[in-house]
């Protein structure tokens, strides 16, 4: 899929089919009882791209409501599907990127569902974990903490454009970039991992059409850098 030929609205959207995946169960997450209060500057500046420990559940749930989660905008959008606003931009205001949850202790494997706030629980994981774990640790040296790995069926953007592969990482790029800012504003770390990640998530059985686009890993500082430490 090549990403240097540049993207063109359909005129006439193709039919999309949404791949089923396999859940074991669900979490449903509650939304923060308080905004995110810090300056952009405060957050710039306690911003620490060091890794941490263990993420737990409330502030998981929290980060990906700040950064991830979309808001149905009540209307529909271009190309004639549902619009959501949602702290990063998206592409058609689609949001096709999803994000599976990797935590690196012994915590459920699961998909963020971005509409609904919840966790997708996924059944038959840990080699998906083991896998992540040694990419994680060979790629940040990180032994602990959850990886947010991102992840798209790419014939959703297709359907509405030609050449959109860029898109998706644009809105990639975007996302990390969300997660990491709030990730500063609450006082975690975050890493922007350099790879692609289509093959973690084969592990954990999102077969094709599915892709890898990216991935974030967060932690819990260990020592929390002060606010004229900076990076």
């Amino acid at each position: 899929m090549h990403i240097d030929n540049e993207p063109i609205p359909r005129l006439h959207p193709i039919k999309w089919n949404n791949p089923k995946i396999d859940c074991s169960g669900f979490v449903e997450l509650a939304a923060p009882d308080q905004p995110l209060e810090n300056s952009f500057s405060d957050s710039m500046a306690r911003r620490y791209s060091g890794i941490g420990g263990t993420v737990d559940d409330t502030a998981l749930s929290d980060l990906l409501w700040h950064s991830s989660y979309c808001h149905p905008a009540g209307q529909t959008g271009r190309f004639d599907r549902p619009w959501y606003h949602s702290f990063p931009p998206a592409a058609a205001g689609l949001h096709s990127l999803g994000i599976l949850c990797i935590p690196i202790q012994d915590q459920p494997i699961s998909i963020y569902d971005r509409k609904a706030h919840r966790l997708n629980l996924l059944p038959n994981t840990e080699d998906a974990r083991n896998e992540n774990a040694a990419n994680v640790r060979e790629l940040a040296n990180a032994k602990h903490g959850s990886t947010l790995q991102f992840f798209a069926d790419p014939n959703e953007l297709e359907s509405c454009y030609e050449n959109s592969t860029s898109l998706l990482w644009r809105d990639s790029g975007a996302l990390a970039t969300a997660i990491s800012f709030v990730a500063a504003a609450s006082g975690l770390t975050s890493v922007v991992l350099g790879r692609i990640g289509t093959k973690i998530i084969r592990i954990a059985g999102l077969d094709v059409p599915y892709l890898g686009f990216g991935a974030v890993h967060i932690g819990t500082p260990r020592s929390r850098p002060t606010s004229n430490e900076g990076l």
